[in-house]
């Protein structure tokens, strides 16, 4: 897992207007959105609010084929804050199902956290990650090397993958931390990039989660030649597509293709294939080998 997979960008309300297409142009293929925060820093029982450009930001990108995955400031220290604001965060995803296909983080941070102790840092991180996998998203921990090192019992935390935020300037090549599960890197606050005006944060992706599929998926990679049916949870051919009809989840297919033009085809920020009979790409999301 040394490659680089993809190249991505974090953003949230402050980053402003955003034109998609010159993002993805520019070769970004991923972005972690702001979805929530557990209350405002200058009020600790404001209680949990979402991100006023979350929806805007991950229809646009995905609508440009980029994939969107989402985070949740964290705020509370104590169980009862924490659930309050698991629940929120789960229920602004829950708006948008469709178009989250990269992880869903909890970003903690902050003197508040230095105050407790590892055990319980580290239960409040177990506790989200838990019910944002039991939702059939992705869990993950933004972190830093401060709070990896002295905030967390590190053997709890063996499973769950870690967006580590280390920066460098104009590194060349980008060095990778010898972090233990670190699957996204955060390398640099200052970053530019087209269709975004000011600086943005830019990030590295190791795992390719676009082939990590939610709901029931199918078993392993999908390729050409692969039969495959339609799971019964499908609906649509990918995300807001044309429905399904009912004659279609009947059958089998073989997949005829798997790129176009050398490149994956993602639509409605799911990647596709295309099946032979009814000539449509679907969602690999969509789909189960038989």
């Amino acid at each position: 897992m040394t490659d680089i997979i993809r190249n991505g960008i974090d953003v949230y309300h402050r980053t402003g207007e955003i034109d998609w297409k010159k993002v993805k142009d520019s070769g970004i293929s991923f972005a972690m959105c702001k979805a929530s925060q557990g209350s405002k820093l200058s009020d600790p029982d404001s209680g949990p609010f979402g991100d006023n450009k979350f929806s805007e930001y991950v229809k646009g990108a995905a609508k440009q084929g980029i994939f969107c995955g989402a985070y949740h400031f964290l705020t509370g220290t104590s169980l009862k804050k924490i659930e309050e604001e698991i629940n929120f965060f789960l229920k602004t995803l829950k708006k948008h199902p469709d178009f989250i296909s990269y992880p869903c983080a909890v970003d903690m941070e902050g003197e508040r956290y230095r105050k407790l102790s590892k055990r319980e840092n580290t239960s409040f991180v177990k506790l989200f990650c838990e019910k944002v996998k039991a939702e059939g998203f992705i869990p993950m921990l933004y972190t830093n090397g401060d709070f990896y090192k002295n905030c967390f019992n590190l053997s709890r935390l063996k499973d769950i993958d870690i967006w580590f935020a280390r920066y460098y300037k104009e590194p060349s090549p980008l060095p990778k931390p010898d972090i233990p599960g670190m699957t996204m890197f955060q390398w640099t606050s200052s970053g530019s990039v087209p269709g975004i005006y000011g600086r943005v944060d830019l990030n590295v992706c190791y795992v390719d989660y676009s082939r990590r599929t939610k709901g029931e998926p199918a078993k392993g990679e999908l390729k050409t030649g692969d039969r495959v049916s339609f799971t019964e949870k499908a609906k649509t051919y990918w995300p807001e597509g044309p429905a399904i009809p009912a004659f279609a989840k009947k059958k089998t297919y073989k997949i005829i293709q798997t790129e176009s033009r050398g490149k994956e085809v993602v639509k409605g920020g799911a990647k596709c294939v295309l099946l032979d009979d009814i000539n449509t790409w679907t969602a690999v999301d969509n789909l189960s080998k038989v």
